[in-house]
């Protein structure tokens, strides 16, 4: 998995900082169980590099908040610092970038937001 250090700005994707139901339960009938988001994201990564992990766990995703008060945006900091203390282990948390020429990585996401596995804490 390609990993960016430090904070990226590209007008081309867009940034999300998310948290993960690590839930998981295949279907006890056929099996199956929901496509995971990074696993479509790490295969994507093969295509492009705008859409990608740009980090895992809470200490990638802190580290990300304080380079956004670099920027100026202590109060987007603040916000992202106060939501990641509501998520405890049964949430994997991720930063994410989704170029807006992957429409199928956002829909999986937007769809995996309504069914309540992901819940998106920012968006750059």
């Amino acid at each position: 998995m390609k990993q960016r250090n430090g904070f990226v700005s590209n007008s081309s994707s867009s940034s999300f900082v998310i948290a993960i139901k690590k839930d998981g339960e295949a279907c006890p009938h056929c099996g199956r169980s929901d496509p995971s988001i990074l696993d479509a994201i790490n295969q994507q990564e093969n295509y492009s590099d705008e859409t990608c992990v740009d980090g895992m766990g809470i200490d990638a995703v802190l580290e990300f908040a304080d380079q956004l008060s670099e920027y100026g945006q202590n109060t987007e900091t603040e916000r992202i610092k106060k939501e990641v203390a509501k998520y405890d282990d049964e949430w994997e948390l991720a930063i994410i970038s989704i170029s807006y020429h992957d429409p199928l990585i956002k829909i999986m996401l937007q769809n995996a937001e309504k069914a309540g596995t992901i819940k998106v804490l920012s968006k750059g």
